[in-house]
């Protein structure tokens, strides 16, 4: 079973589109049988087919465009009627108390304020200056091949072997043991 999880990881996979389609597929399938209509049939191959190119798309964006659109022409359709209102996960994940729970990222929001502050021409807020933040993040990755947003480690060279090691930010000066070879060098964080 691991190889199918490790085979579908970045696929779609089944959600309420694709079950409107199973459902559509099984009453064609019986008429084409009932009616022994060949179009019928022709049409049941296009809708498996439609489902099978769904549930193993790589496209997720796309796909759940796809079942967004579906979902709102279902509820102005059908959504008053209490039972076949289909409920979908976009509403706030505050809760009542107006708070978000722990372990949520505010990264939506900060991707938010930037995307207003971009339209409104604001370069600060947006993030298009180049602060020296943005420099030593840049140049951490050249360094060490590790991106970090906010850093909490600084990376220094062992002078004797060589050895990348790392060691928390703001310390001041301290006494780096390198893990290697055993050289101790200061350094300041």
């Amino acid at each position: 079973m691991k190889w199918f999880r490790a085979f579908m990881k970045d696929r779609n996979g089944t959600d309420q589109l694709q079950f409107a389609i199973m459902f559509l597929y099984w009453p064609i399938v019986f008429a084409a049988q009932r009616l022994g209509s060949r179009i019928l049939d022709y049409l049941s191959i296009v809708v498996i087919y439609i489902f099978v190119y769904r549930f193993f798309s790589k496209n997720l964006a796309r796909q759940r465009r796809y079942n967004a659109r579906f979902i709102m022409l279902w509820n102005a359709s059908l959504g008053r009627i209490p039972f076949l209102t289909i409920k979908t996960g976009t509403q706030s994940n505050t809760g009542s108390t107006g708070k978000k729970p722990p372990g949520k990222s505010n990264a939506y929001d900060k991707i938010k304020t930037a995307a207003n502050a971009k339209a409104s021409g604001n370069k600060k807020a947006s993030g298009n200056a180049k602060t020296s933040g943005d420099r030593k993040a840049a140049e951490e990755k050249r360094v060490t091949g590790r991106s970090a947003v906010t850093s909490i480690y600084e990376y220094f060279t062992c002078p004797a072997c060589g050895q990348k090691l790392r060691v928390p930010s703001g310390k001041g000066n301290i006494i780096v043991n390198c893990t290697k070879c055993g050289e101790k060098f200061n350094a300041r964080t």
